[in-house]
């Protein structure tokens, strides 16, 4: 158990933020008709090129035609 919450603290220590650009994430709310909550996630991940990974079906449509995505299942 004590080493199961080892690699989980490396794994915590091991993440970086991203801080997505509040200007593109208001672009992408006003265009796409999503909350700028969800909108932050799109613009963080085309910001820094990475997947979003969302189980919202509605913003997994909206963000695919902007960077690529994919389910939590997809993990697997």
């Amino acid at each position: 158990m004590i080493e199961a919450g080892n690699v989980l603290f490396e794994l915590i220590d091991s993440l970086e933020t991203v801080d997505p650009s509040l200007p593109s994430a208001m672009r992408i709310a006003l265009e796409e008709g999503i909350t700028f909550y969800d909108s932050s996630y799109v613009a963080a991940a085309i910001e820094s090129g990475c997947d979003l990974i969302t189980d919202d079906t509605k913003l997994r449509k909206v963000a695919g035609s902007k960077v690529k995505t994919m389910g939590s299942s997809d993990l697997l």
